[in-house]
C-alpha cells in the first residue's frame, strides 16, 4: 500500500517514510515551505539608518531629552523585549520564559525592524543572536512600558478596528479568504485592547471606592489606614491614581486600507487618516491643535516626493472622522 501510494501520489516520499499516513496540511506546509517570511524588512531598516538623524536610544536621550521604546516580541521564547536606554537582559530568570525585558542591544533602526516583523509576513529579526517579531504579538499597545517609565499622560492609538456590517456591504466572507483572516484577526486584537481597558476601568472604580466617603463610613477606618491601603493598592496592582490616558480609535476607513503595504503612495493614506483623527480628537482634551495642512504635507516637506498633499483628501478625512466618533466628539464638547 505504502509503495502504491508513493507511486499515484505526488507527496515526496520521505514524508511518508517519516510520518506514515498520518500527516496532515500543517505538517505539509512545515516541511515543504520553510519559509520565514514571505518578505524581508531589511532594506526598510537601511533606510532608516540612513535618514533618521539620530539612531541611537542613549544619543536620542542625551541630545534631544527623549526617552524612547520599541516594543518587539522574541519568537524562540515567548518574552517581550523593550529597547531603549535600559537593560535587564541580564537578570533574566532563564526558567520564567514569559518575563519581559529592557534591551539596549539595537539601533532604532533596528529595533523598529523588529517591531514591524508582523509573523508570517515578514522574516523575523535578528538581534544579538536572537530573532524577534511584532511586539504586539504578545500584548497589544505595551502602555505598561510608559507607566513603568513614569509617564503622567498615556495616548493610545492603534489600527484594530473589526469590519462592522452596515446593511449595504454584505458579509465579509463575499470578498475572500484574505478578508475573513484580516476580520478574524483584528476581532482577536481588538479584543485584547477592549480587556486591558475593562481592566484599567476596574482599577479606576476600585481606587475611587477607596477614597470615598461611603467606603470609609461603611468599615469605619481611619485616615491613616485609608491612605496606607490605597498605597498598598497602587503598588500591588501598578495603578497611578494621576495618570491620565487619551484613547484614539481607528477609524473604519482603514479597513478598506493596505496597511501592511509598505509602499509610498499607500502609507501616505494611512498617516494622512491618522494625522487628522488625531487632529479631531487631541483638542478635545485640551490639547494644542496640530498646524493644518497647507501647501506641503509632512513627508513632502522632507523632499519626500510622492508624499503629495491633495486637499480634497484631507477633506474627506476630516469628514470621516467627524463621522466615526460623533458620540465621543459630543460627550467631549459636551
Amino acid at each position: 500500500m505504502k509503495d502504491f501510494f508513493i507511486k499515484y501520489s505526488n507527496f515526496p516520499k520521505y514524508l511518508i517514510d517519516k510520518y506514515g499516513f498520518i500527516f496532515g496540511l500543517e505538517t505539509i506546509a512545515r516541511e515543504l515551505i520553510p519559509l520565514k517570511g514571505l518578505f524581508s524588512l531589511e532594506k526598510f531598516e537601511r533606510y532608516l539608518s540612513q535618514v533618521l538623524p539620530i539612531n541611537d536610544f542613549k544619543k536620542l536621550y542625551e541630545q534631544r531629552g527623549i526617552e524612547l521604546s520599541i516594543i518587539a516580541c522574541e519568537l524562540n521564547n515567548p518574552r517581550k523585549a523593550i529597547f531603549g536606554i535600559h537593560d535587564t537582559e541580564n537578570k533574566l530568570n532563564h526558567k520564567d520564559f514569559y518575563q519581559d525585558y529592557y534591551s539596549n542591544k539595537a539601533t532604532i533602526s533596528k529595533a523598529v525592524q523588529a517591531s514591524c516583523c508582523v509573523p508570517i509576513l515578514f522574516k523575523p529579526t535578528i538581534i544579538n543572536g536572537k530573532e524577534y517579531i511584532d511586539g504586539e504579538t504578545k500584548k497589544c499597545l505595551s502602555t505598561h512600558v510608559a507607566v513603568e517609565q513614569k509617564a503622567d499622560l498615556v495616548i493610545v492609538s492603534h489600527v484594530f478596528t473589526p469590519f462592522i456590517e452596515n446593511g449595504t456591504l454584505g458579509s465579509i466572507s463575499n470578498k475572500g479568504l484574505a478578508n475573513i483572516g484580516h476580520q478574524a484577526f483584528q476581532i482577536m486584537m481588538y479584543q485584547k485592547i477592549q480587556n486591558a481597558y475593562y481592566y484599567k476601568q476596574l482599577r479606576d472604580k476600585f481606587y475611587n471606592f477607596l477614597s470615598s466617603q461611603k467606603f470609609k463610613e461603611k468599615y469605619g477606618f481611619s485616615d491613616e489606614v485609608l491612605t496606607n491601603l490605597k498605597s498598598d493598592f497602587s503598588e500591588i496592582c501598578k495603578y497611578n491614581p494621576a495618570l491620565d490616558y487619551i484613547y484614539i480609535p481607528s477609524p473604519f476607513a482603514l479597513n478598506y486600507l493596505e496597511y501592511y503595504n509598505i509602499l509610498p503612495q499607500m502609507t501616505s493614506e494611512i498617516m494622512n487618516i491618522g494625522y487628522f483623527t488625531a487632529n479631531e480628537i487631541l483638542p478635545l482634551y485640551g490639547l494644542k491643535k496640530l498646524p493644518e495642512y497647507k501647501e506641503k504635507g509632512i513627508l513632502e516637506s522632507k523632499n519626500l516626493k510622492k508624499f503629495k498633499y491633495v486637499k480634497s483628501r484631507y477633506e474627506k478625512y476630516k469628514e470621516a472622522v467627524r463621522m466615526r466618533f460623533p458620540k465621543l466628539l459630543t460627550q467631549l464638547e459636551d
